[in-house]
This record gives C-alpha cells, sequence and structure tokens, in this order.
C-alpha cells in the first residue's frame, strides 16, 4: 500500500525547517503534544548527513485482530532515517518490533519550497504479508501515520507561531 503524506509549514525557509526538524528539544516536546512515546536511540550528526534511529510507540489503541496478531493494543517500533543535509532529502524505514520478516515499510522524505514556507513530503510503501490480515494491518499503519503527522503538523504551526509571536515582541522591546 502507497503513502504519501504533504503538510507546509508557512513562515520558515528550508535550512530553517531542517534544523527545527532535527532539534530534539522539538522532537520531544512534538512526540509529547501528538502522545507518541519515543526514545531516542542514536543521533549521528555530521555536515553532509544526519542519521536518526527512534524506537516509536504511540499512545493509540489499535483494533482488536490486529492487536491480537501484534501481541499488545499498541504498535511499537524503530525509525531509521538517513538524511543528507543541505539537500533536503531522506530515506527512512521503519522496524516493527514484532512481526520484522512480515512487515516492510519504508520511503522517503522531501523539504521542498511552497509559497510562505516549506512542503514537508512523506512518501512510502506498507507492504505486510500476512494470509488474510495483510490489508487490515496496511491500513492500520497508514491509518496511525498519517494521523502522527497530521497531529505532528498541527503542532508545528502552533511552534512556529509561537516562536514567531516572541520574536516579534523581542523586535519591539527593543525598538
Amino acid at each position: 500500500m502507497k503513502l504519501r503524506i504533504e503538510h507546509v509549514h508557512r513562515g520558515i525557509d528550508l535550512a530553517g525547517y531542517e534544523e527545527l526538524y532535527f532539534d530534539e528539544p522539538f522532537q520531544i516536546a512534538l512526540g509529547e503534544a501528538v502522545k507518541i512515546d519515543r526514545e531516542l536511540l542514536r543521533l549521528d550528526r555530521r555536515s553532509e548527513r544526519i542519521v536518526r534511529h527512534v524506537r516509536v510507540q504511540p499512545q493509540r489503541e489499535i483494533p482488536a485482530p490486529v492487536a491480537k496478531l501484534l501481541g499488545g493494543k499498541r504498535l511499537a517500533y524503530t525509525e531509521e532515517l538517513e538524511y543528507e543535509v543541505g539537500r533536503y532529502h531522506g530515506i527512512w524505514r521503519i522496524v516493527p518490533a514484532v512481526l520484522a520478516d512480515k512487515i516492510a515499510i519504508g520511503g522517503t522524505i522531501d523539504f521542498e519550497v511552497a509559497a510562505g514556507g516549506v512542503k514537508r513530503v512523506l512518501a512510502g510503501v506498507i507492504d505486510v504479508t500476512l494470509f488474510g490480515l495483510g490489508g487490515l494491518v496496511e491500513k492500520v499503519i497508514v491509518s496511525n501515520v498519517e494521523k502522527s503527522y497530521d497531529d505532528a503538523a498541527a503542532f508545528t504551526a502552533q511552534w512556529l507561531t509561537a516562536r514567531a509571536l516572541k520574536r516579534g515582541a523581542e523586535a519591539n522591546e527593543q525598538t
């Protein structure tokens, strides 16, 4: 099953969004706001590449048949990202906590110039090879990813608005 999620973040340029996207305090606040338990496992920053691995568990229950199959009421996985700094492009993959040999998830993330800001484009493929339940599991995963990214976009918009208001207030104080 294919996945494509796009959001435009206004009031920020590509370099600023790239910096924000990899800012760990922002990511911690984002995880709390969108109700995702996250643990940073690896963060390697070099001038041309960032490698980040994060263990993730959304605080949302999944349908009973999928929960029974996965051995729990919530999804858990590790998100691995290799990102090219300044090219605004990354390759990601998801390693599920269970059935990793039956579930393949991966794709790309790109940041693009958009009117007044930056468009974040997440594209990928979710392939679940479980007889009888593969399609249902794929739909649950897509739904969870879409919900997480929609919530993240709303939080990011609030974050950017608050930051702009703070900068405006600071500029007024200096004049």
